[in-house]
């Protein structure tokens, strides 16, 4: 029994080493020796530079590279600067600083500064004015020729009659001549109000314009500003505004020097 009991085992152990054998061939056959494994995995995961780059120069499919812990160490962190053992003193905290207020808007000097509006009535392309048809509708409007050849709107003062605006011909010298009205032909008029004066100057303007619609009105032509451009509601309403600004300024000024 004990003899056939050791030939058993013997038996059992050359089945183990053949089978053991046997899957170790299978193994080297389809894979290589050990050592050749280990070379052909390491030589699959570098790069090779000339395999970046196809025929035509674009760039192809990258491979990653796997590299060993022990080839690069993480760079040390920075110790932190030691902070100033110093301070700035700017003498902040030794009094208490007044608060800043905004400088007031400076209101520009007014000294009889001067402001000149003007309007321009052209008659209609190739007609003129005939002089005692203007006479006829200044006269309407409250405007009289004077000695010197224009249409004044006056207003009486201790001083004497002052204008408030005038109406004078286009053409040089500017003046109508009260024998000659009749034959006397312009192809327009300038209106002119002229500030300071006794009088408010929106209020005065309004009566300018509207003398200036009436000779439009009744002869025909055209309304236009003083460098004879169209005179739409825009550029009448900015030349209120500027006459509104200029009167707020003369009486800031007059209360300064009372």
């Amino acid at each position: 029994m004990d003899q056939l009991r050791w030939i058993l085992l013997g038996l059992g152990a050359l089945i183990i080493i053949g089978v053991y054998v046997h899957g170790s061939w299978q193994t080297i056959r389809e894979k290589g020796w050990p050592q050749w494994r280990r070379k052909s995995a390491e030589d699959s995961d570098r790069i090779e530079p000339d395999a970046l780059y196809g025929d035509d120069g674009i760039v192809g499919e990258v491979r990653v590279t796997r590299l060993d812990d022990t080839e690069f160490e993480p760079a040390p962190e920075p110790e932190p600067e030691p902070e100033p053992d110093w301070e700035l003193d700017l003498g902040l905290d030794d009094e208490p600083q007044p608060d800043l207020e905004p400088a007031p808007a400076a209101d520009p000097v007014f000294e009889g500064e001067e402001k000149v509006i003007v309007l321009t009535v052209m008659a209609p392309k190739g007609v003129q004015y005939a002089g005692d048809a203007l006479a006829e509708v200044a006269e309407d409007c409250g405007l009289r020729l004077t000695e010197q050849g224009v249409f004044r709107r006056g207003i009486d003062t201790d001083a004497g009659t002052v204008a408030a605006y005038t109406i004078a011909n286009i053409l040089e010298p500017g003046t109508f001549e009260q024998a000659r009205l009749a034959e006397q032909m312009t192809p327009g008029v300038v209106m002119i109000m002229q500030l300071p004066g006794p009088f408010d100057g929106p209020s005065t303007f309004e009566q300018m314009l509207a003398t200036a619609r009436t000779i439009v009105e009744r002869l025909g032509g055209q309304l236009l500003d003083g460098r004879r451009c169209d005179l739409n509601a825009q550029s009448i309403e900015h030349m209120r505004e500027e006459l509104l600004e200029y009167r707020r300024r003369s009486q800031l000024a007059d209360r300064r020097s009372s």
